[in-house]
């Protein structure tokens, strides 16, 4: 299935780069693999959207809705942790 889900945001893990981690049920969910890209959005005002790699989740996050957002995906989106954020299924052509 494809779809959207609304996690939380979860402090990065040390060494992440350009990666957010979900969980095995999530990526199922959206239907991504690791490797694959995810749009990351914020339920705040703020219009803006972020793609990141997804990787998987560590196990004590299995089934909490976190998702574990790297440092520079943290900053490039303005993430906060305990932010709640969209996460959908990335494909370009949704656009065409």
């Amino acid at each position: 299935m494809s779809g959207r889900v609304e996690l939380y945001v979860g402090r990065g893990v040390d060494g992440d780069n350009g990666i957010v981690r979900l969980d095995e049920h999530t990526m199922e969910y959206l239907g991504v693999r690791p490797g694959d890209e995810v749009c990351i959005s914020s339920l705040a005002l703020s219009l803006a959207e972020t793609y990141a790699k997804v990787a998987e989740a560590q196990l004590k996050d299995k089934g909490r809705s976190i998702l574990r957002i790297s440092n520079d995906i943290m900053r490039e989106g303005n993430f906060k942790v305990g932010m709640r954020v969209l996460v959908g299924n990335y494909s370009p052509m949704r656009y065409f």
